[in-house]
């Protein structure tokens, strides 16, 4: 069952209102929340979809350019890639 929560959009200067739908902890989906003052029934689509970020889109470790240019994910860890931005 989908848990609903009111709240206010973070990702809107203009404080959106917004409702954040749950299941277990974990969000499913954000939604407009009717204010005509502020947002009317309307949400960026930033807003709407930023939520995949929280779980499907997230670092778990750095990339860092290996020569040539591509990605080199095989060997990194956050020790070296720092050294690597600090030389």
């Amino acid at each position: 069952e989908l848990r609903k929560t009111d709240t206010i959009d973070v990702m809107d200067g203009m404080g959106a209102n917004v409702q954040v739908h749950t299941k277990g902890g974990e969000v499913v989906r954000v939604q407009p929340r009717e204010n005509d003052n502020i947002n009317e029934e309307w949400i960026h689509d930033k807003t709407r979809f930023a939520y995949d970020g929280l779980k499907r889109q997230r670092l778990t470790q750095p990339l860092v350019r290996g020569p040539g240019g591509a990605w080199d994910t095989s060997a990194s860890n956050w020790r070296s890639a720092f050294k690597q931005i600090a030389a």
